[in-house]
């Protein structure tokens, strides 16, 4: 018998361990659909990365927003309050179903922002046709994040990763098939996606509506409409929402400067981005660790053990950048060289040293990130969320964007628009720190 420490690493450990399996195995599809688009061509590479930048600039707001739900369900479970936790689930499958329409509004807005972003026309071209495939993809990471949500909330993470795990390995095993195989092209890469999301969630669903605890609800009318609730679940996630939205956009003015780069360096912005999602994933996965766990005890009126769940992440965070960045690091030309096709027709000593220098600015960027996510993660399972969107917009706006323009205006160069990206980040990350260390959000309290 194992004993750990309520709030400790090994507990923490024990919730994250089977997120951070499945979020590995997302970030190893995302890197082998980007080795599979370098040996399909060099345009395809370079025309993903702006497509699903404008698809997350509608997901990935609603996802915080409604994903909420998560720290409802992680509260009341730790109080015991099953009925209550039931509805907070079922209102947020209502708030995916409302999403629908903005869904919908997206195609032919993204599809607009493509149009008329000084790209060449065959970029374009790739970018729009990757774009209309992958928008229903937005929708089902909304959907997943609520049903896996639900698995989460109460500690059931190994079901929700497995979940997630056969739908990467769907996506994995369709990318080569719809890419190389059929006249789809890198459409079929984002359709891929689609299917192996679309995977997930049904076996979520499964296992969901064998829950004694659904199934009761069902009968107690819990699944109707509540717009009460809905507010309730709206109020708590919309500063996540927000914070989200205004940093998916000045990403994406980053991402479309970067883009008028060399064609050489934009590939290697993309290279670099798809290996160290390896890290970010896994940093994701350990904030939405922390978030739980933080929910059940703050609900639970536990702050100190709260206090501890937050030390453990931060330790285990340092221990993932560690790990993450001695591979990439050492073994970064044998990385790199996965990248680049048959056909390919960079300098290959170019493209890695390119790539080295990149990976040496991102391992400064991701030692602030890496804090943030667990600061932001802490707060927001004991719902002080409105201080983390305030203080991630302001450093977004009026430091992030600022220098990513004067960079670009400047020197043109893909070096001096990521050395900008440490300097947002690393404010952020030292005013939440110090938030939390004031002890102010053990007055939060989320309330029926």
């Amino acid at each position: 018998i194992v004993v750990t420490k309520p709030g400790g690493i090994g507990e923490t450990l024990h919730i994250v361990w089977p997120l951070t399996l499945a979020i590995l195995t997302g970030a190893a599809n995302l890197a082998c659909g980007r080795l599979f688009l370098g040996q399909y061509g060099d345009q395809a590479l370079a025309a993903v990365l702006p497509a699903e930048k404008i698809s997350v600039l509608l997901s990935v707001p609603l996802t915080a927003i409604i994903g909420y739900s998560t720290v409802f369900v992680a509260q009341f479970h730790s109080r015991q309050d099953n009925d209550e936790m039931v509805r907070s689930f079922a209102q947020g499958l209502w708030l995916t179903l409302l999403s629908t329409p903005l869904f919908l509004l997206a195609i032919p807005i993204g599809q607009f922002v493509l149009s008329h972003c000084g790209h060449t026309v065959s970029l374009c071209a790739a970018e729009k046709s990757y774009y209309a495939a992958y928008v229903p993809a937005g929708f089902l990471t909304v959907l997943n994040g609520v049903l896996g949500g639900l698995l989460a909330g109460q500690g059931q993470t190994r079901r929700a990763g497995f979940c997630t795990i056969c739908g990467d390995l769907i996506s994995l095993g369709l990318t080569p098939i719809l890419l190389f195989s059929t006249r789809l092209g890198i459409a079929g890469a984002a359709l891929a996606t689609v299917i192996g999301y679309g995977a997930t969630s049904c076996l979520l669903l499964r296992i969901i509506l064998d829950d004694p605890l659904i199934r009761k609800g069902f009968r107690r009318g819990s699944f109707r409409f509540d717009a009460k609730r809905c507010l309730r679940i709206i109020r708590f996630g919309l500063p996540l929402g927000v914070q989200g939205l205004i940093g998916s956009m000045t990403f994406a003015v980053f991402t479309f400067e970067v883009a008028r780069c060399t064609p050489l360096e934009l590939a290697a912005n993309n290279a670099v981005f798809a290996v160290n999602h390896v890290f970010w994933l896994t940093a994701c996965a350990l904030q939405q660790g922390v978030s739980i766990l933080t929910a059940r005890y703050h609900g639970a009126g536990a702050d100190d053990l709260a206090k501890r769940v937050f030390r453990s992440g931060l330790i285990l965070m340092g221990a993932s950048l560690l790990i993450c960045f001695s591979v990439l690091l050492p073994f970064s030309d044998s990385i790199l060289d996965g990248f680049l096709g048959a056909t390919s027709s960079f300098n290959a000593g170019e493209f890695k040293s390119c790539g080295f220098v990149l990976m040496l600015i991102l391992l400064i960027r991701e030692m602030c990130e890496g804090t943030f996510l667990v600061v932001n993660g802490a707060l927001g399972g004991v719902g002080d969320t409105r201080y983390a969107m305030t203080v991630k917009c302001t450093t977004d706006l009026c430091i992030r964007l600022p220098l990513v323009i004067l960079a670009s205006s400047i020197f043109q160069s893909v070096f001096a628009l990521w050395a900008t990206m440490p300097v947002d980040m690393g404010v952020a990350a030292l005013m939440l720190l110090r938030r939390w260390c004031s002890g102010r959000w053990t007055v939060f309290h989320l309330k029926h």
